[in-house]
């Protein structure tokens, strides 16, 4: 309660027999039912946005070039938006196209239009280049930054040379800059002919000191959105992203829930822990944005196959980022196999495991089932001397550091650039040094290099990125001093050795997308092999016996009981699909899409007269499409029928394979009939 006597209610759950995702999720979903209704009504963005390849570079000409591709490898009936993300504008706060787009925004969009997708805008609404009109003339509008800067002096976000230099920030609460946050808005839909507005750096809006008419941040936030939400008007998609979430609830439609995606392995760890941990508030609130689908090298095939399975299984928006055209071949399926979303399951995907108490070890080198913790003294010397890596070099004189910290926190506040930190360990001896050793060193901001001994055993870039190293055992000194040095270099804000928490996103996902026809995925995250043994009844999975199909190898999988057993390779998934086995033929899998049961299959039925079992295949692509039937012992698979020529076979297996050709893209009813086979 603030002093003036206005309130703010926190509305809580608790559920005694669930998990904290069930208690987030009813803490989360709207009480009104006619909020609950319009964020049920909404349909899930599908299509391409420019950002995560082409970034600031991308010009017209690469857009006409993705719009084209689009148009010829995916189905308009599932891909939606064709959105262009920053670097089109002339300067933070001038929308208008610059000379990369010599033909300006309604020109783009009535091509994005004649070529039947809907077009989509990046904008930051409340960001403004110093230098630029709105900013020099309306000195009220912009939010004041905190002592010791003198009283009324500009706060600066940012400096980005691209968007004109410093950056300053907009309040929300200032009725003139509402109207002008409307304006922009209406401008973006009526005279440039977007239908998606994604709006980004919104935590700007609440910066400052102060907001106009002495309104909270949250209120200022709310009162600039609320400006941009009216001006787009209702029929346009609005994406919030870089947002302090709860308090845009009502206002967007989408929001963005994690980090920036990158192509890497690690880029792809961080979103996918957001996506199941921030799993609630989709359906909830507003519809998710797991953040862009990419899957170009270096990511391998499994690696994109990984973060395809989550995106598709999430069910939140399927938005692609690779510049498609140099996309290659193999990758294209991929990408195909996540549209449209799954969004009409039986139940909604979870997460599972989200919650896991796992036992926190870095900075530590593990030798077999030795762990030695790596507890200092750290040593810490900026600059960029080689020297500095290798094992004899004297240390002594240098400064003793934190770690995990920041080196802000530690006393260099405003440094960026590079610095060392060193420390000694020592390796209990053993009469045979085991094979697998395996430094865990934990997140650096930004780039690090990092030696034992002076021999260098890794490097990553990201600070979010969790730092595993495997090490030989012949550069380590066993029984005696060994000596770690990391090469750190900043290249903004905070950096140095921050954190060693291991933050691993979920590795399993559940989702029910017909009744009893569940897809489940197990996720190996590590650099090792992961051999599981997942209870199905723990999922929810119920039944004595159950067929499975193998999403992406597209074929049968042996049996299983009440366990599933699999040993999953490193950075790679396995997505299978499960069905209780009956004494009858069944559908087990298709090739269609990541999530079985729910985007292609409809009106399965057996005939137990002929022996025939009917379906309709929907939603079909023009990709070859293949059906996987399980078939009981004593019967086998005979002849198909269907709207559009088929072909079948029998697998050694048992299983029959019911395919049709590319080109196929109507609905299509079949049947296949079974005979009697000799007892297998």
């Amino acid at each position: 309660m603030r002093p003036d006597g206005d309130v703010a209610t926190l509305r809580l759950a608790y559920i005694p027999a669930g998990d904290g995702l069930g208690a987030l999720t009813a803490a989360a979903t709207p009480p009104s039912s006619v909020d609950r209704e319009r964020v049920a009504a909404l349909s899930v963005p599908t299509g391409w946005c420019s950002w995560y390849e082409l970034g600031a570079e991308v010009t017209e000409g690469d857009m006409l070039a993705n719009i084209d591709f689009c148009g010829v490898h995916f189905d308009r009936r599932f891909f939606r938006y064709i959105q262009l993300d920053d670097g089109y504008q002339r300067a933070a706060g001038d929308w208008d196209t610059n000379s990369k787009f010599p033909h300006g925004h309604r020109w783009l969009t009535d091509r994005v239009h004649a070529a039947g997708f809907q077009a989509g805008l990046w904008v930051a609404p409340f960001a403004v280049a110093e230098q630029s009109d709105i900013a020099r003339a309306n000195p009220s509008w912009l939010l004041k930054g905190p002592p010791p800067a003198p009283d009324g002096t500009p706060l600066v976000e940012d400096t980005r040379a691209p968007w004109g230099g410093r950056i300053l920030a907009l309040d929300g609460a200032h009725p003139g800059v509402q109207q002008w946050l409307y304006d922009l808005a209406r401008r973006v839909v009526r005279d440039w002919g977007y239908d998606y507005l994604k709006i980004d750096f919104l935590e700007w809006a609440t910066g400052g000191v102060t907001h106009y008419g002495g309104l909270t941040r949250a209120e200022a936030y709310r009162g600039g959105l609320t400006a941009l939400r009216e001006g787009l008007g209702t029929e346009a998609f609005l994406l919030g992203c870089g947002a302090p979430l709860q308090h845009a609830a009502g206002l967007v439609d989408g929001m963005r829930i994690g980090d920036d995606v990158d192509a890497s392995w690690n880029g792809i760890q961080s979103p996918a822990r957001a996506t199941a941990l921030r799993s609630f508030y989709h359906r909830s609130v507003w519809l998710n944005d797991p953040d862009c689908l990419v899957v170009r090298p270096p990511l391998t095939l499994e690696e994109a196959r990984v973060w395809a399975s989550v995106v598709a299984m999430s069910g939140g928006m399927s938005i692609f980022s690779d510049n498609l055209p140099k996309l290659p071949a193999e990758r294209l399926p991929i990408l195909q196999k996540t549209i449209p979303v799954a969004a009409q399951t039986t139940t909604p995907a979870r997460p599972v495991g989200t919650q896991s108490d796992e036992f926190e070890i870095a900075p530590a080198i593990t030798a077999g089932k030795t762990i030695v913790r790596l507890r200092g003294p750290w040593r810490f010397r900026t600059g960029d001397d080689v020297r500095y890596g290798s094992r004899d070099y004297d240390d002594e004189a240098w400064e003793t550091i934190a770690v995990p910290l920041t080196w802000e926190q530690s006393g260099h506040p405003d440094y960026d650039g590079s610095a060392w930190y060193r420390t000694h360990f020592t390796v209990p001896s053993a009469p045979t040094p085991p094979d697998a050793v395996r430094l865990d060193l934990g997140k650096v901001d930004d780039v690090d290099e990092t030696f034992i001994n002076g021999m260098k055993v890794g490097g990553t870039s990201g600070w979010r990125s969790y730092r595993q190293y495997a090490v030989p055992a012949a550069a380590l000194n066993w029984g005696g001093d060994n000596v770690l040095a990391v090469h750190v270099t900043d290249i903004g804000g905070p950096g140095g050795l921050w954190s060693v928490t291991r933050d691993r996103p979920a590795s399993t996902w559940i989702v029910e997308g017909a009744p009893r026809w569940w897809t489940l995925a197990l996720v190996n995250w590590e650099d090792e092999p992961r051999t599981v043994a997942q209870s199905l009844a723990a999922l929810g999975i119920t039944g004595t016996r159950f067929v499975v199909y193998d999403v992406w190898a597209e074929r049968p999988m042996t049996d299983v009981s009440q366990t599933l057993g699999a040993t999953i390779a490193p950075h790679s998934a396995l997505v299978v699909a499960l069905r209780p086995s009956v004494t009858r033929p069944q559908i087990i899998g298709s090739t269609r899409h990541v999530v079985q049961g729910t985007i292609d299959i409809r009106e399965e039925r057996w005939d137990v007269r002929t022996r025939t079992l009917y379906a309709k295949s929907v939603n079909l692509d023009g990709r070859p499409y293949a059906v996987t039937i399980a078939v009981p012992r004593r019967m086998r698979v005979r002849t198909c029928k269907s709207d559009v020529a088929c072909t079948v076979k029998r697998l050694a297996s048992g299983h029959g394979v019911v395919g049709w050709p590319a080109g196929t893209g109507a609905d299509v009813e079949w049947s296949v009939t079974f005979g009697s086979s000799a007892r297998r």
